[in-house]
């Protein structure tokens, strides 16, 4: 791969330190190239580098000379892509875009929407920057926070990408204080304290926001010192606070510094107050200088910083919290030890440039992949998937969650798209595309999908609505004859209720469907006697794919119910809930799956019980909640599930055949059905799943989990194919 990186070429602090560490690792490309549109500091120092650099000078931001210059540039030097970093590179490959053949990807290293301070920079610069952000079809965000913010604000999820600044582990700290403080002209007694902060001095990075945390720190340590890395226009205003606030003896403004590494090996703590923040650099090499970390709790910030373990977080903005974070650290040298080492060990497993260089590369061939793909079949979008998605139950949703990540371990670049109830919140929520799934938006879906995958549930049943039968068989129809490959997915099957249904259905899966995977062996054997003669491949819910490590068992019960034919059975669960915490000396804990459903009579049976009530926001809260119980109790099918993979004692009250299905196929038999539940053999059914050594076959579930991905990738091969 060649790739061409576009930027304004007077960058400094931290996007040069992050992209001149990249450059210096290759890259994550076979080769690259670098145009700058300025003869600043960035242009000038890559010679150091030995990457190939060019100069296309622009005269002032406006100055579109540079445009043809740029696309001949392209076509001549034979790029696979262009990468563009910054509002004015973004701006220029905006407008260049339909010009050349090559695909563009731009990094957003900052809130765009902060950028610029000024009124007047903002209301065009600003605006300039989004608009063409939003033309460029590929972004990389540098923390997950960022890529959820881009999402938030209306990109696309499938062509955001996550990719963490990386940094050179092996740097060390190659001098002492003494020779930067002779170095900057600096006086510091031998017992000083010393805070150092190496920032933008915007008002974004929150620089008077510490400034007026120091009067209170000093008053308890006279001999405390903050040194401030940086220049920018705030600096007169923040020298003027300084002499306002009465610290000035006490704050050194040292501007720009050129050897970070001795401003580092200078200080005791690392401070980085932002407002805002993407994954700030400031923060891979105070940790890679083992360097305690005192920081904001914005952005990317907490992907590194695990308040008290690997730093300390405060509230943006709040002076005194930051005050006293600043105190506790300073008069503790052995927290200051810890939290340095643990974050320079957090820096090195996750961190590294080297995995920077790899997660560009990977992207870049996931762009070129996708864009190959668009020109043979005009098509965007690889799966479609439809199902009981965007209404708020976090078992499906888990489904959705385990159904990408399962089809993204054997196709990587693959693109997704999901039917929801709430597209946006889909959108947020499980990171891909959504559509609505009804008229319009479903249809265009459709056209710009290669493979429908239908599931992940038991879709083809009545019982619940003969209304969702009919859509499920529609969206499945239309999808055919649209040209699609269609599977359904670790599916379940039945009850339908009506002869002159199931005979439609049969039909129409028979026509229409192309690969069935079945959820368990009931639901096989109900495919089967139904009359489906498509290929019927045994498989298992898809989010047993990947077991879920066992938390430390914590002395609650998870119990999760759901609306059945009589609230008179749940009561029943709890009173024997109750008698099972109060044998084995544990709380219930009510989890609410369907909030629309499960909160009223949760609620309920928690005040019955003396118990608590849990509303997990995300999949991950709730599989962490029930990883960590010592016993979970489930009448929604996926609190059993998520409890079984992790190995929690579980019993399962079966409302309806999935949930037997599931229990039988984990090989476990604690399971009772809800039409004949008592107390007693609610009671009998936790002592078995107590007594059980394991919780039944989860690592053969596993390997049956995983075959559902590898159909749906041959049925996207089969598609591709048949495009050639």
């Amino acid at each position: 791969m060649k790739i061409l990186h576009l930027i304004s070429g007077g960058d400094g602090g931290g996007v040069k330190t992050a992209l001149f560490s990249l450059f210096g690792a290759g890259g994550g490309a076979d080769e690259i190239s670098v145009c700058c549109l300025t003869d600043g500091i960035f242009y000038r120092e890559l010679a150091s580098l030995g990457v190939e650099r060019m100069l296309l000078r622009q005269k002032h931001r406006l100055d579109l000379s540079v445009l043809p210059k740029l696309v001949r540039r392209i076509e001549e030097g034979s790029f696979d892509l262009l990468h563009a970093h910054g509002a004015r590179a973004n701006f220029i490959a905006a407008l260049i875009k339909n010009r050349i053949e090559i695909p563009v990807l731009s990094t957003v290293h900052s809130d765009y929407k902060l950028d610029f301070d000024s009124p007047a920079k903002r209301l065009f610069f600003t605006s300039a920057n989004a608009i063409s952000l939003r033309r460029l079809p590929y972004h990389i965000a540098i923390s997950e926070s960022f890529r959820r913010m881009l999402i938030g604000r209306g990109f696309a999820p499938s062509s955001v990408f996550t990719v963490y600044n990386g940094f050179d582990v092996h740097n060390g700290r190659p001098c002492s204080r003494a020779d930067f403080c002779r170095s900057h002209g600096l006086s510091l007694p031998e017992n000083a304290i010393v805070f150092g902060c190496a920032a933008r001095l915007d008002r974004v990075k929150g620089v008077d926001v510490l400034l007026r945390a120091i009067p209170d720190a000093v008053k308890k340590l006279p001999h405390m010192h903050l040194l401030v890395a940086g220049d920018g226009g705030e600096r007169k205003r923040l020298a003027s606070l300084s002499k306002k606030l009465k610290i000035e003896e006490n704050v050194h403004f040292l501007g720009q510094i050129s050897d970070m590494s001795a401003f580092y090996a200078a200080i005791d703590v690392c401070v980085i107050p932002s407002r805002s923040e993407s994954f700030p650099y400031a923060m891979l090499e105070s940790a890679a200088c083992a360097l305690p970390i005192v920081a904001s709790n914005v952005g990317g910030i907490p992907e590194l910083i695990e308040n008290e373990v690997t730093g300390l977080l405060f509230k943006s903005g709040d002076v005194e919290e930051l005050s006293s974070s600043l105190v506790r650290l300073a008069l503790d040298s052995e927290k200051r030890i810890a939290l340095g080492a643990a974050a320079k060990s957090r820096l090195i497993e996750k961190f590294s440039i080297e995995q920077t260089a790899e997660a560009h590369r990977k992207i870049y061939r996931t762009v070129l992949e996708r864009e190959k793909s668009r020109a043979d079949d005009g098509k965007t979008t690889d799966f479609l998937i439809s199902g009981y998605y965007g209404y708020g139950n976090l078992g499906d949703e888990a489904v959705l969650d385990a159904i990408v990540d399962g089809i993204r371990t054997v196709l990587p670049s693959a693109s997704f798209e999901v039917l929801s109830r709430h597209p946006k919140k889909s959108r947020l929520e499980c990171g891909i595309n959504a559509s609505f799934r009804y008229g319009v938006p479903m249809k265009k879906a459709i056209r710009r999908s290669r493979v429908l995958i239908s599931g992940g549930g038991t879709l083809m049943q009545d019982k619940t609505s003969r209304r969702s039968l009919a859509y499920y068989l529609s969206v499945i129809k239309r999808a055919k004859k649209s040209g699609l490959r269609v599977m359904q997915y670790a599916n379940g099957f039945g009850p339908i209720q009506s002869p002159k249904s199931l005979e439609n259905t049969v039909k129409i899966i028979n026509s229409t469907v192309d690969a069935v995977t079945a959820r368990d062996g009931d639901a096989l054997v109900a495919m089967q006697r139904a009359g489906i003669t498509v290929p019927i491949t045994p498989s298992a819910d898809p989010t047993l794919e990947k077991e879920q490590a066992r938390c430390h068992s914590d002395a609650y019960a998870a119990v999760s119910l759901r609306p059945l034919e009589s609230d008179r059975l749940n009561f029943v669960i709890s009173r024997a809930v109750r008698r099972i915490c109060d044998d084995l000396g544990l709380r219930p804990v009510f989890v609410v799956m369907q909030k629309s459903t499960d909160e009223r009579i949760s609620r309920r049976c928690a005040e019955l019980t003396g118990g608590e009530v849990l509303t997990p926001e995300s999949v991950g809260e709730a599989s962490e909640i029930f990883a960590r119980a010592a016993l979970t109790v489930a009448v929604r099918l996926h609190a059993a599930i998520l409890s079984v993979r992790s190995g929690v004692p579980t019993v399962a009250v079966a409302y309806d055949e999935k949930v037997t299905g599931f229990m039988h196929s984990a090989g476990l038999d604690s399971v009772i059905d809800a039409r004949c539940l008592t107390e007693d053999g609610l009671l009998c059914a936790a002592a078995l799943a107590l007594s059980a050594p394991k919780n039944g076959r989860t690592e053969e579930l596993s390997r049956l989990a995983g075959v559902s991905p590898n159909e749906a990738k041959r049925l996207l091969e089969l598609f591709k194919n048949q495009c050639k």
